[in-house]
């Protein structure tokens, strides 16, 4: 992890095509990530990895004003039990040095848990 970035690894019991749905299809993304909606994707490589540029928030600014965006980088990988490794790395790309704990304790919560989500990408 660099001084702007927050990695984030689980296992989800889903396999990797309906993980890669929940990040795909805009109303199940809505659901489970709000803010990622209407963000630009920089790469995608099917059931495996997805990259999004995520404009900032208003109130998301560093002391000279800048907003603060972020690339957020999906990587599924499949288990042995047909599920899904998923890491996340949420990346600032301009951070100032005192936004930088601002952002790892901030902990934006989704709107529905990513198991809510994943049922309905069945």
């Amino acid at each position: 992890m660099t001084d702007n970035s927050v990695v984030t690894e689980c296992d989800l019991p889903e396999a990797p095509d309906k993980v890669w749905k929940a990040l795909t299809v805009p109303r199940l993304l809505a659901a489970w990530l709000p803010d990622a909606v209407n963000s630009e994707i920089l790469a995608a490589e099917p059931n495996r990895l997805l990259r999004y540029r995520w404009p900032g928030r208003e109130e998301d600014r560093d002391e000279r004003g800048r907003t603060l965006e972020s690339v957020v980088t999906f990587e599924l990988t499949g288990t042995e039990s047909g599920g899904t490794h998923l890491r996340v790395v949420h990346r600032l790309v301009m951070a100032a040095s005192s936004n930088i704990l601002a952002f790892r304790g901030r902990g934006r919560k989704p709107v529905t848990s990513a198991s809510s989500v994943l049922k309905c990408a069945a």
